[in-house]
């Protein structure tokens, strides 16, 4: 008889594969940053599909109409606040805090519509020499593709991105 996992960190990882909001449960109950970090990338992901769902009503919008509701999306009361132009060090885009975690858990993001490889790198660098603060092992750099062909662009940042891994390695 093979034997059955019935702990509760089973259910939520079954769970979790119905219904992304559930990586919020992943995100509490992380027992290192790593894990938490890989349940916050799941729930962006959720947030990123919902954006594109949604990308006929958001075609029009600028940076921060359209980060205003990726943030809607993040936001629950009680549990995960998604701040829009929060201070740290200057007004990053987005700050994401686990609320009752503990240690607290704070991400920081910076969101751009995407406007080539050189915008990407500015991007980077207000997120890790402006307003990184050091204390945060992580940080997101969003970017919304407003037009099509986003495989193209990707690799464009790609290989932009590796051209600046001495930025990133000092972060």
């Amino acid at each position: 008889m093979v034997p059955v996992d019935d702990s509760l960190t089973a259910l939520v990882d079954q769970l979790t594969t119905r219904c992304p909001q559930l990586h919020l449960l992943k995100m509490l109950s992380a027992s290192s940053d790593e894990d938490f970090d890989t349940a916050l990338e799941d729930l962006l992901e959720a947030a990123v599909i919902h954006l594109e769902n949604n990308a006929p009503h958001l075609t029009n919008c600028d940076e921060e109409t359209i980060t205003a509701f990726l943030i809607a999306y993040l936001n629950m009361p009680g549990f995960l606040r998604a701040l829009q132009e929060a201070y740290t060090k200057g007004h990053v885009d987005i700050t994401i805090e686990a609320e009752p975690a503990l240690p607290m858990r704070r991400r920081l993001a910076e969101a751009k519509i995407y406007g080539g490889p050189s915008y990407h790198v500015k991007g980077m660098n207000q997120l890790v020499n402006r307003y990184s603060t050091g204390r945060y092992s992580t940080g997101f750099m969003i970017e919304y593709f407003i037009k099509p062909n986003i495989k193209f662009f990707y690799r464009k940042n790609q290989r932009a991105s590796k051209q600046n891994q001495a930025m990133l390695a000092k972060w």
